[in-house]
């Protein structure tokens, strides 16, 4: 029988799920939330207070992610599948709700933002989010390439906010993809741990060396950013508590961490990582040439 068949068998007819409606990932908020708080910290670092294209920003990414679940629910795409008619008619109204809210807000920011950075923040997302639906693409992958597409709002955020310049937006964009494929990473290690028969380090470290090596290249690419006065010592050491509990993993001993402890610990890790990036990371204003290619942009958008 089909999981879809389960949960119409399973689900009265007059009830609704809220993982119908609402995202069940706890920690998609944070990868939502952690790149846009960096890209608005590093605006107010460049004195930024055009806070009118922010907030539209945030309207457009909130709406957006919170029309995806009620849009596969509807669809038969997601995980949770609509099981009655009173579900499906929820689902409805959430998809025009904010649908329409997603609409104006984007419609705003194509106005209030300059086009470029945004059309490019835009072909990510929608290009990272359609691999997703692919039949070849894991569910490991899919979540890896959203974290991605999440990572566009720190140099949107920036640029709603301040002129910044090309340099930094493109540093906050990888220091944002960073922090969020390694937790991604980080949370896909500790659930593929979970289901190990054995979970001694040998298995642990047969299993993780992927993840092992994408943390060594991290740690590489770091140091390198530090040598290239891109980041302060700061930023560096910012992630070094990510790159400790990576380390972490394959030394412990046999004890499993919960799923509850898990996202809390995961989320002060973000914030520390947040923090220090966005206080540690150089930064520095358009020049003049720049501004002014960005505003001709802008003044072609709807």
């Amino acid at each position: 029988m089909s999981s879809r068949a389960i949960a119409a068998r399973d689900v009265p007819g007059n009830s609704i799920r809220s993982a119908v409606l609402w995202p069940r990932e706890h920690g998609a908020w944070g990868l939502l939330s952690a790149p846009l708080l960096l890209g608005t910290i590093v605006g107010l670092r460049l004195d930024g207070h055009r806070w009118g294209g922010w907030a539209a920003l945030l309207v457009a990414a909130f709406s957006l992610f919170l029309l995806r679940t009620p849009l596969e629910a509807r669809l038969g795409r997601g995980v949770m599948r609509v099981a009655s008619v009173t579900e499906r008619r929820a689902t409805e109204a959430r998809i025009l709700f904010f649908g329409l809210c997603s609409a104006v807000a984007c419609g705003f920011v194509l106005t209030l933002l300059p086009l470029l950075p945004v059309l490019l923040a835009g072909g990510i997302a929608a290009a990272a989010y359609g691999a997703g639906w692919l039949p070849f693409i894991s569910r490991r992958n899919a979540q890896a390439l959203a974290a991605v597409a999440m990572a566009t709002g720190a140099p949107l955020a920036c640029i709603a906010l301040a002129d910044a310049s090309a340099q930094t937006t493109l540093l906050v964009f990888a220091a944002a993809a960073v922090m969020a494929s390694d937790q991604v990473s980080y949370v896909h290690l500790q659930v593929s741990a979970l289901h190990l028969g054995d979970d001694t380090r040998a298995t642990r470290w047969r299993s993780g060396w992927q993840f092992f090596l994408f943390q060594s290249l991290i740690a590489i690419a770091l140091i390198a950013a530090w040598r290239g006065e891109l980041l302060t010592p700061i930023a560096v050491a910012a992630f070094v508590p990510l790159l400790a509990r990576g380390c972490w993993h394959f030394l412990r001993g046999g004890r499993r961490l919960s799923f509850r402890r898990l996202g809390f610990s995961e989320l002060g890790y973000t914030a520390m990582a947040v923090a220090g990036v966005a206080a540690g990371i150089r930064v520095w204003c358009a020049s003049p040439a720049e501004v002014g290619r960005v505003t001709a942009g802008s003044e072609t958008g709807p």
